[in-house]
């Protein structure tokens, strides 16, 4: 069970009576499958011993491959999942390529910037990005969306501020990485981040930035469920939700329930009525 919202769960591993009994179900139905004990890589202290057993079906080819036999694997009752052995934990060490910079401070001349390639709910690989600036040095940074249950791919998780911008908001406060003077000075500082709209002596709180209203990638934000605390890679809903989208955003806007407006380069509302639009 899910320890935040008491709905049903699954995990890659289970103690070795649910393998067993996977194995003989999977069996039944005619699928071949094997267990493998799992154990607590060689480097942690405490726990140590046996993580749990894992069940697998097979190694194909491609993912499309994979795919086809998780489907035959539903239909005998089970829940699977198609993964990448390279993921594995106890898989045996494989040689790595590392690229190592190393910048001179005291002959540095250029500048050290956060960059999301133009638009916030873009996806591109880092040397992609990396190519269309000029740079000479890049590595790839913070969370984004990768599902579409969880909102727009793309989009950020976490707080974000491109060119004196806000594109996305923070998850409480979470650990942010700041640039200064040109990326010669840096800090990292756990920050948090408001916003909000006036309307004469009214105020009200944005409560989030470039994101599908309603769904708040890692939560931390007031008023949202099952939890208001900061969870990794956990997605917390809201029914009550004001956005903002900036410039930024490159993709179109989500669509749904609810109200919309536009304001013009200097907060007028120049235009209101359903979702729409691109941003």
């Amino acid at each position: 069970m899910n320890r935040l919202t008491g709905a049903a769960a699954w995990a890659e591993l289970g103690d070795a009576r649910w393998a067993a009994g996977s194995v003989s179900r999977l069996a039944a139905a005619g699928i071949d499958a094997h267990v493998d004990r799992v154990p607590w890589p060689a480097f942690t202290d405490t726990p140590h011993g046996t993580e749990g057993f894992r069940v697998r079906v097979g190694v194909f080819a491609s993912q499309a491959d994979a795919k086809t036999q998780a489907d035959a694997v539903v239909s005998a009752g089970l829940h699977p999942l198609v993964e990448w052995t390279g993921y594995d934990a106890d898989r045996a060490p494989d040689r790595e390529s590392v690229h190592v910079g190393i910048v001179d401070p005291t002959r540095f001349r250029g500048r050290i910037v956060a960059d999301h390639g133009g638009a916030v709910a873009g996806r591109s690989t880092t040397s992609a990005q990396a190519r269309a600036a000029g740079s000479v040095l890049a590595v790839n940074a913070g969370f984004f969306i990768t599902a579409d249950a969880d909102g727009v791919q793309g989009t950020q998780a976490g707080l974000g501020v491109y060119g004196g911008v806000l594109d996305a908001q923070s998850s409480g406060g979470r650990a942010a990485l700041i640039l200064q003077d040109g990326g010669r000075r840096s800090r990292v500082a756990n920050l948090t981040s408001r916003a909000a709209v006036r309307d004469g002596a009214s105020s009200y709180a944005i409560n989030g930035t470039n994101r599908v209203p309603g769904k708040i990638r890692d939560c931390g934000r007031p008023g949202v469920s099952p939890t208001e605390q900061p969870r990794q890679d956990f997605t917390c809903t809201s029914a009550d939700d004001l956005v903002e989208f900036t410039s930024h955003y490159g993709a179109d806007l989500p669509a749904g329930a609810g109200a919309q407006a536009v304001l013009d380069g200097h907060g007028r509302v120049v235009g209101a009525g359903t979702f729409g639009g691109r941003g």
